[in-house]
């Protein structure tokens, strides 16, 4: 029985943590659609254009915290179920949720590495539209390769 009750607790917080991975790859999906405009995507160099990339990227980056926190917010829940799956002797369920915890930690890490090239290129004189892009493409490829991880598959 209470096996049961840790697999419907861990079910409903993948599921949360489900809608803000997809958060993050739908906010990396709107900034990509801003380089698919004729006029933000100029090899010019120019100090307007640079303006224009900085400006889009911190509107970015400004929102990933908070969506990043309430993520993390699961995992730490997750972690507790964890804790009382391994009290419980429950394999099943450590498997489950340490499953969904390393596919988390990966998207973590991918954050960690987008946010590291991208404050790079957003820091030269002249902005690269391709560095930014090819480094949020790379988040959005990494992290849509990890969210169905976090799914139950009888949930998704």
């Amino acid at each position: 029985m209470e096996s049961n009750n840790l697999r419907d607790r861990q079910a409903k917080l993948s599921i949360a943590l489900y809608a803000h991975v997809n958060e993050i790859c739908a906010l990396t999906d709107a900034y990509l659609g801003k380089f698919e405009r004729e006029d933000f995507f100029v090899l010019s160099g120019s100090e307007e254009q640079n303006k224009l990339y900085r400006k889009e990227y911190y509107a970015f980056v400004s929102k990933l915290p908070n969506m990043i926190s309430n993520a993390q917010d699961n995992v730490a829940s997750l972690s507790s179920l964890l804790t009382e799956a391994d009290e419980q002797g429950d394999i099943d369920t450590i498997d489950l949720i340490g499953s969904k915890i390393e596919a988390y930690l990966r998207i973590e890490a991918a954050l960690a590495e987008y946010s590291s090239e991208s404050k790079a290129a957003i820091g030269e004189a002249r902005i690269s539209p391709t560095r930014l892009v090819n480094a949020a493409r790379r988040l959005k490829s990494a992290t849509e390769a990890e969210i169905s991880n976090i799914l139950d598959k009888e949930n998704g």
